[in-house]
């Protein structure tokens, strides 16, 4: 667990988490609850396209890097995490406190994978 400020949940104003949304064209209940899954504070996320709509374990997210002890200039991104669906595990990777980083992109490293 990362206890740097810069890994915290903000006290004020909005926090974002990647959550799944289900929902049922057959449903008579029209509330739909969201499943979390991923409890890191970041933004703009993204699943490799071809699996969109399949099983996927893997979400890559914008954040700020845990490690250091205060926010990046500008108090943007800096970081991005690969998070694990599954096992609530992520690894991430940090541009350096003086780059931001906004949306994240997904390249495969090849046609199949």
């Amino acid at each position: 667990m990362y206890t740097a400020p810069s890994a915290k949940r903000p006290t004020v104003g909005p926090t974002s988490h990647y959550v799944r949304w289900k929902f049922d064209p057959n449903a008579t209940d029209l509330h739909v609850e969201p499943t979390e899954l991923v409890n890191l504070e970041g933004e703009m996320p993204h699943v490799d396209s071809r699996y969109a709509t399949k099983r996927y374990n893997y979400v890559f997210l914008a954040m700020t890097d845990p490690t250091k002890p205060r926010p990046v200039a500008g108090g943007m991104y800096n970081a991005i995490s690969k998070c694990n669906i599954n096992d609530g595990t992520y690894q991430y990777w940090s541009a350096g406190e003086t780059v931001s980083l906004h949306e994240v992109a997904f390249v495969p490293r090849s046609p199949e994978g």
